[in-house]
């Protein structure tokens, strides 16, 4: 007879627990759990939205927010490499020279500027920044970082000394000393990698035809009473002194992935560069509309050159989303 209340009571506990149903993932993070994302950093995801957002100004980009040139060019592929890069074929492109963060004023330091260049008429395209490296070592430590950001420079240099890695510290040093008189005289580099057929990943990196291509960009005197629009009036007289301007693109294949490691871009990779193909630019920029139209994202390309790592993941969630709020404007 005393089993029954003990039977009754284990009854009771079961029926509570299946009357809680487990919470279910959204389909965003279901992908990140899929692509090897703790909660923490899925957690880190969605702080990191929230923060962009919170920094938005009305229809307008935060990341990368100022338009130095858009750019009408073609790009020829030579071929025999992987997915996109398979056949030999030229393609039609808009590409987005643009500055770093929010900022507006060329002549201020800043963590990267940015060259996005979709191929038209080939559903691909790529992000590259003015450094082979990239300061987030650690997705949960981005919220944190933007947040700061919005509290000017005094909030930005305090998270920078107390709330990243040395490794992110060392490479926003290095990239707030870099000066880049004109953004069509210098390399530009994804910092980030991409899938490269089923078994490769390689990084990109674009530069000036017939010059030796850094591993890592030099720094440069900014020209004598630069402007707030200086890096503008660089790319314009560019186009204008010349016929045409020429960039070389490469590849750059992972060669060991301690040495060349996907999930760190605070190291950039040191192993040889492959042409892949070539772009040139003609004619006078385009108005800055025709490119802020547009969403520019590394994760608009075929499976066989598609985004790889989890500052990319990070990036494909953030870039969908701001360009979600930015159209309900």
């Amino acid at each position: 007879m005393r089993a029954a209340p003990l039977l009754l009571l284990a009854l009771a506990g079961c029926q509570t627990t299946r009357s809680q149903p487990a919470k279910l993932l959204s389909a965003e993070d279901q992908e990140l759990a899929g692509a090897g994302f703790t909660p923490a950093e899925t957690k880190a995801v969605a702080d990191t939205i929230a923060a962009y957002k919170a920094l938005a100004e009305k229809g307008r980009r935060v990341a990368h927010a100022k338009t130095i040139a858009c750019l009408k060019a073609t790009v020829a592929l030579t071929g025999g490499g992987a997915g996109l890069f398979q056949t030999a074929k030229t393609y039609q492109a808009l590409v987005r020279l643009a500055g770093g963060g929010n900022e507006r004023d060329d002549r201020v330091p800043t963590v990267d500027r940015s060259w996005a260049i979709k191929l038209v008429d080939a559903g691909f395209d790529l992000l590259l920044t003015t450094t082979p490296d990239y300061f987030l070592q650690d997705i949960s430590h981005f919220p944190r970082f933007l947040a700061n950001t919005g509290e000017g420079r005094k909030g930005f240099a305090g998270n920078t000394l107390t709330g990243l890695s040395f490794d992110e510290q060392r490479v926003i040093s290095r990239h707030l000393v870099l000066r880049t008189p004109n953004m069509l005289a210098a390399p530009a580099y994804s910092a980030v990698p991409y899938r490269y057929g089923p078994n490769g990943v390689v990084k990109y990196a674009v530069n000036p035809c017939g010059t030796p291509l850094l591993t890592y960009p030099k720094s440069l005197p900014l020209p004598k009473k630069a402007g707030p629009d200086y890096l503008t009036d660089a790319v314009t007289a560019s186009l204008k002194a010349k016929k045409g301007v020429c960039y070389t693109l490469f590849i750059q294949r992972q060669r060991d992935p301690v040495k060349d490691p996907i999930d760190d871009p605070t190291h950039e990779w040191t192993g040889p560069f492959e042409k892949v193909g070539e772009l040139n630019f003609s004619g006078p920029p385009q108005p800055a509309a025709a490119c802020e139209a547009l969403d520019f994202d590394a994760w608009h390309a075929p499976a066989d050159n598609a985004p790889i790592g989890k500052v990319n993941w990070l990036r494909r969630s953030v870039y969908k989303a701001l360009a979600k709020e930015r159209k309900s404007k």
